[in-house]
């Protein structure tokens, strides 16, 4: 049984496409497999922390957006019956603004006892360390 040269070149033409299909089919196949696997064992671990990190930058910022409508930063929140300390102006943040807080003595004076101050605490010590003021006399520890 012979072949001609047209025959021959077909039988060998679909048996390499053949093999090249499957060849090519199971590489595929293992590169996906390989690339899922370590990209599954790469990948876990920085994405967490990436969401982690992402998460704690939210809240920050959502801290301090809330601060910002809390307060208002031009003005200054005193204390009733206590003016200096160590020759600086005693204050306890920033006043909050009136529709949130009212002040409970006159339209200045606070006793320390109102929310935004025990909320963003650290945000009232950050601006009176910044604008120079010392820490009311309920805060301080003596």
């Amino acid at each position: 049984m012979s072949l001609s040269f047209v025959g021959w070149r077909r039988a060998r033409m679909l048996f390499t496409s053949e093999v090249t299909v499957r060849s090519v089919t199971h590489e595929m196949e293992t590169r996906n497999l390989g690339s899922r696997r370590n990209s599954e064992a790469s990948s876990g671990r920085p994405d967490r922390m990436i969401s982690l990190f992402l998460g704690l930058v939210g809240v920050l910022l959502m801290y301090v957006g809330a601060a910002l409508v809390v307060f208002d930063f031009s003005e200054i929140a005193y204390p009733v019956g206590e003016e200096t300390h160590n020759g600086k102006w005693v204050a306890f943040g920033p006043r909050p603004r009136l529709f949130l807080c009212k002040p409970a003595y006159s339209s200045i004076s606070y006793d320390g006892s109102e929310w935004p101050f025990f909320v963003f605490r650290p945000i009232c010590t950050a601006w009176r360390s910044v604008k120079g003021y010392e820490t009311p006399g309920e805060w301080r520890h003596e």
